[in-house]
């Protein structure tokens, strides 16, 4: 009032009312750094509150606020500054602090609300579904992950391939089968090109379910809809499959097909110790023997072929099998490895 009484004129008032907001800001500004710099967060919101009542450049200080509150831990705080000010989640270091911050504590309830929040606030940035999915699945929570996957496809985002293989690699336990059936059919239905790593992966959740048909039968999908050839990490994958759930027949066929590419000696053991397992030794001195054709230099244990080597003379086949195999071997493997 003394400060309005002195004004001289209509415009010296105006310029004593922007000083005096001006002086108001600055301290309060000043006292928010304060605030701030001891921790004292609860007196940082007041101040940020006057801020947005005030309207001075929110969001600017919210930012600030927030960031700060992330770097000393405080998860509600930062909740409470995301959820109330919608410009933030599209405010690429408040995504990286927030964000950051909630994977670290592992706050999925926090994530997901504010998954929720912006949901209906607008568009949802993508980077926003990417942590939540991976942040479902570091807690075991595959079925809120593929819940995420449904909502960011339905939304339109763009997620990178790696999201679908984080969610479909937690789907491990035989009982999460299911759900990795569903992710892949996510998959399918978005706009990515898949690859051999998704071959991989899907090979390991139905080798571990016991339905290694499931899994060659997605391998050939994926390879001929996407138009690409499997590679030694898919041939493997698929052979492991078909070798813990005693698929025999299968693994001959898979490890066939894989010659078109060379000799791969992880191949050719799986599928040899598969031929042990189910007792095919013939089928095991044939696989030796196309390997040989392909790649006279291919490598294979030495302790695996001697293996074979004295299951087949303990079988009778030893003139008839193990010689002729022998004979062969010892152009490529060391004598006397082979005769210890």
């Amino acid at each position: 009032l003394a400060m309005d009484a002195s004004a001289s004129s209509a415009d010296d008032t105006s310029q004593v009312f922007v000083d005096f907001t001006r002086g108001e800001r600055d301290t309060c500004m000043s006292l928010l750094e304060v605030a701030i710099r001891n921790g004292e967060f609860d007196q940082a919101m007041v101040f940020l509150n006057l801020v947005r009542q005030r309207k001075w450049n929110a969001s600017v200080v919210g930012a600030l606020v927030l960031r700060s509150a992330a770097r000393a831990g405080y998860a509600e705080v930062v909740h409470s500054i995301v959820c109330s000010d919608r410009g933030l989640s599209h405010n690429d270091s408040v995504l990286k602090a927030a964000i950051g911050l909630y994977c670290k504590q592992r706050r999925w309830d926090l994530l997901s609300d504010w998954v929720g929040v912006a949901s209906a606030n607008g568009v949802v940035p993508s980077v926003l579904y990417d942590a939540a999915v991976r942040l479902a699945c570091a807690t075991g929570r595959q079925r809120e992950a593929f819940e995420m996957l449904g909502r960011a496809t339905r939304s339109g985002a763009c997620l990178d391939l790696d999201v679908y293989h984080c969610a479909l690699q937690s789907c491990g336990p035989v009982a999460m089968a299911t759900l990795g059936g569903m992710i892949i059919r996510e998959m399918l239905a978005s706009k990515l090109s898949l690859d051999n790593r998704t071959v991989v992966l899907t090979a390991r959740l139905y080798g571990a379910a016991g339905d290694p048909a499931a899994a060659i039968h997605y391998a050939r999908l994926f390879s001929e809809r996407f138009d690409f050839r499997l590679d030694v990490e898919a041939y493997a994958a698929l052979v492991d499959a078909c070798v813990e759930n005693d698929a025999g027949d299968e693994a001959l066929e898979l490890f066939e097909a894989s010659l078109q590419g060379g000799v791969e000696s992880h191949i050719l053991e799986a599928v040899v110790v598969g031929c042990f397992r189910l007792g095919y030794l013939e089928d095991a001195v044939g696989v030796v023997h196309g390997a040989l054709d392909v790649d006279p230099g291919c490598g294979m244990s030495s302790t695996l072929l001697r293996d074979l080597v004295f299951l087949l003379y303990r079988r009778g086949l030893g003139a008839e099998m193990a010689t002729p195999l022998l004979d062969r071997l010892f152009d490529v493997t060391p004598v006397v490895e082979l005769v210890c």
